[in-house]
């Protein structure tokens, strides 16, 4: 366990100061004070092994260092109108109690025998069933159908990983809510500079059935800070639908800029549905689950472990811009925020 005291944490805050280190590490630090003081034990967030993401408020899903940020409470249940109490409860709500992963874990049925007959089944017992996923494709017609996903961004266009190579003769397949398939086409792309973000021009609209995916507005920050510790949905080329936990936007410096990353679960139940990414899983986006809406992050970068993704919301301006060239009229659709609680401590 951490133990800070206030002079100990004064000391820590004009040290962190002098040598500039990320404030958000300081507000880690004071998270752990005001956990202590209250009474509340918070595992090291120092720890070299998985990252520990705290103490948890079972009926508000919020974590220590989240509790700060809210303002909260670690005893009381006060931050259920917070978004970041309800991006972890909408999936935390889902995945407990589940008595057999193996059979909650897919998305479709047989997925890769019936993919490749043109079958797609959904599993009813799926944890995440129910949750509009019709805007990312679930296969294509290349010899390996369950790679190289696309998200749809508007009906014309839609997210590629710049990394990841594809054919302009292959078809996408999207399917509706009410289980009808839908195939598409990419005739022309632009990438986006110093970004692993590619933006494709469907042949023709998705039907309205479809509805594109939305982004986060450029105020998340005043919602959910940094983000980190929270789950984050998105699948594999086995189609599972798998939980991560988020670190941080765009704070991580690769050959393709500036990515966001996520990082092991350590919380054991979301842990049961984590999975190594592997090659082929390129291009496959992440998501925030905001009750039963999904709000896109990004799409896989890095295809080992844990992935990277290059920020939907930080280059909003540069793919509408990108969507302008090749389509216009055309926007980008982002998530309202403001029917949830703005954070009291934003730094």
């Amino acid at each position: 366990m951490k133990k800070l005291s206030s002079i100990s944490f004064a000391v820590a805050f004009l040290v962190q100061v002098a040598w500039a280190v990320d404030p958000a590490d300081l507000a880690e630090d004071l998270a752990v004070l005001v956990a202590e003081e209250k009474g509340v034990l918070m595992p090291d967030l120092d720890a070299p092994h998985v990252e520990n993401r705290g103490v948890m408020e079972l009926a508000d899903g919020l974590v220590n260092l989240h509790e700060y940020w809210t303002g909260c409470d670690p005893w009381t249940v006060d931050g259920t109108n917070t978004l970041l109490s309800v991006i972890a409860t909408s999936i935390d709500s889902r995945i407990a109690g589940v008595t057999n992963v193996s059979v909650a874990w897919p998305l479709y049925n047989n997925y890769i025998a019936n993919g490749n007959a043109g079958i797609f089944e959904r599993n009813t017992n799926c944890w995440a069933q129910g949750i509009d996923s019709s805007f990312f494709s679930i296969w294509n017609t290349s010899d390996f159908g369950n790679w190289r996903v696309v998200t749809a961004i508007s009906p014309r266009h839609v997210l590629i990983a710049n990394h990841a190579a594809f054919n302009f003769n292959w078809n996408f397949v999207f399917q509706a809510p009410d289980g009808a398939v839908y195939t598409n086409r990419i005739t022309s792309t632009r990438s986006i500079a110093e970004s692993d973000i590619k933006i494709g021009l469907l042949e023709t609209a998705l039907p309205s059935v479809i509805v594109p995916a939305k982004i986060l507005p450029s105020d998340y920050h005043s919602y959910i800070h940094s983000g980190k510790y929270l789950p984050v949905l998105t699948t594999n080329q086995g189609g599972k639908a798998l939980v991560y936990d988020f670190s941080q936007m765009g704070a991580y410096e690769t050959g393709y800029g500036w990515m966001s990353k996520y990082i092991i679960p350590s919380d054991e139940i979301r842990h049961q549905y984590y999975e190594e990414a592997a090659l082929g899983d390129s291009g496959r986006p992440l998501f925030f689950m905001v009750e039963d809406d999904l709000v896109l992050i990004g799409s896989f970068w890095w295809g080992y472990g844990t992935p990277s993704s290059s920020s939907m919301v930080l280059f909003s301006e540069e793919v509408q811009s990108a969507m302008d060239e090749l389509c216009p009229g055309y926007s980008l659709n982002t998530f309202n925020l403001s029917q949830y609680q703005p954070l009291l401590n934003e730094e």
